[in-house]
């Protein structure tokens, strides 16, 4: 039930972010999937009696993740050289971010990304 929340709430977000020139929604959309984390000692069990919300949870995670690079990508074109250093700092955790995903192989790597995502640096 907790994480059919966490994927709801950042499907919301993802959808408001189409809205917005600013990328806050898709970082709440993120910082709300990671919050999956606090599910991870019941990792093994989501994983086999919920299959498809296990599956759902990293597809969701993924796109959120592909969506941000994709945003960073196209607003580091755009941007003055000061604020270019540091979207490079985000767009390189959020690289990060999305080869831990497509690598992963339970929800107890949530921790080590949220982790990534709060560092200052990469």
């Amino acid at each position: 039930m907790y994480l059919t929340i966490l994927i709801e709430r950042s499907t919301l977000s993802l959808h408001i972010s189409s809205c917005l020139p600013s990328n806050s929604m898709l970082e709440s959309a993120l910082t709300c999937l990671l919050d999956g984390r606090m599910a991870s000692s019941h990792s093994e069990s989501i994983q086999s009696s919920n299959p498809e919300i296990y599956s759902k949870f990293w597809s969701r995670l993924q796109k959120v993740l592909l969506k941000m690079l994709q945003s960073s990508t196209a607003s580091a074109s755009a941007s003055s050289a000061n604020s270019a250093s540091k979207r490079s700092v985000a767009a390189d955790k959020v690289k990060e971010l999305y080869k831990t995903s497509l690598k992963s192989t339970g929800f107890d790597q949530l921790h080590a990304m949220y982790d990534l995502w709060s560092s200052q640096s990469l």
